[in-house]
C-alpha cells in the first residue's frame, strides 16, 4: 500500500466536442521530392489520389510525429503514413486528424531518410 501512494498519475483529456465540424479524414498522394529536417519533412511535386481539399496541393509540411515507413526487402519505399494530428496546446482540443498515405513516383530507398523521427518496417 506504501508504493502505491507514491504512484503520480496525470490524466490529460482531449476536448472532442464539435470534432466532426473539423478537419479530419485520409489524403493519398505521390511525391516526387523530399526535404528531411531534425524535426520536419516536406514532400514536393505532389500528384493526388485521394484529398478532401478543393484545389490542387504542390507540397506538404510534416512536424515530425507519427511517421512510418513501409518498404520491401530491398529497402524500397512502398508507402509513408503520417497521422498529423494537431492539439490546441492550452485547451487540450483536438483541431485536426488526417491521416496521409505518401507514396513516391519512382524507386526511393528508405536509407534516404535518417531514423530519427521515423518509424521504418523491419522487412525479413
Amino acid at each position: 500500500m506504501g508504493l502505491l501512494n507514491r504512484i503520480h498519475i496525470t490524466n490529460i483529456i482531449y476536448q472532442y466536442k464539435g470534432f466532426a465540424e473539423r478537419d479530419g479524414g485520409f489524403e493519398s498522394f505521390q511525391f516526387e521530392n523530399f526535404k528531411e529536417t531534425r524535426d520536419s519533412l516536406w514532400f514536393y511535386n505532389l500528384n493526388e489520389f485521394e484529398h478532401g481539399n478543393r484545389k490542387h496541393v504542390d507540397s506538404l509540411k510534416f512536424k515530425k510525429s507519427y511517421v512510418a515507413i513501409s518498404q520491401d526487402k530491398n529497402s524500397n519505399i512502398t508507402m509513408i503514413v503520417i497521422e498529423d494530428l494537431i492539439i490546441d496546446q492550452p485547451s487540450n482540443e483536438i483541431i485536426s486528424n488526417i491521416t496521409y498515405h505518401l507514396t513516391p513516383k519512382t524507386n526511393l530507398n528508405s536509407n534516404r531518410f535518417s531514423d530519427y523521427g521515423i518509424f521504418k518496417e523491419v522487412v525479413k
